[in-house]
């Protein structure tokens, strides 16, 4: 394990009184990078997470749009017979359904850009300073699930109210002005 090797080299020289020999490993001569990295998955996070709410917020808006737009097809079919459940289904499944659709392709096109950028070094470190040539970009199946189950709960949530809403609609208030 490279990583540790230094703690190893450390440990055996311990005995032995050596002028002159400093002994680093390779976390203390890359502590800038890991730092930044650190940093720069933070980041990375607070980013992803202010996209997922604004994206949350643009659903409810939507959603809500739907559920004004169709208020006269909603009394009709709450007339014919449709439960307010049933209504308030049908909400959250347009929610969740366009939740789905974009938490898929932000993962499939992040990914892709992620691994793009890896293989080609897009972004190079200075020379001298840093051991690798570019800053690595690692695709982490764990994290991406994290941020696609994190869109799925807020487009859920964005959908729930507007979807409450439908289903406490009297019918009689979506045909009065028609």
């Amino acid at each position: 394990d490279p990583w540790r090797l230094g703690g190893r080299v450390e440990r055996a020289l311990a005995g032995e009184a050596v002028e002159g020999v400093r002994t680093e490993g390779l976390e203390e001569l890359h502590r800038p990078l890991l730092l930044a990295l650190a940093l720069e998955r933070v980041m990375i996070f607070l980013a992803v997470g202010l996209m997922l709410v604004v994206a949350a917020l643009n659903l409810l808006c939507n959603v809500a749009m739907v559920a004004a737009e169709k208020r006269t097809d909603l009394a009709v079919l709450a007339g014919l017979g449709m439960t307010p459940s049933a209504l308030r289904r049908l909400f959250l499944l347009l929610g969740l359904g366009i939740g789905l659709a974009g938490s898929v392709v932000g993962a499939v096109l992040g990914s892709a850009v992620a691994t793009a950028l890896d293989r080609t070094g897009a972004l190079p470190l200075p020379r001298g300073v840093f051991e690798p040539a570019s800053v690595p970009f690692r695709v982490d199946p764990g994290m991406v699930a994290v941020v696609m189950a994190a869109a799925l709960g807020l487009a859920a949530l964005a959908s729930w109210l507007p979807a409450r809403l439908v289903a406490r609609r009297e019918p009689v208030e979506g045909l009065r002005y028609e």
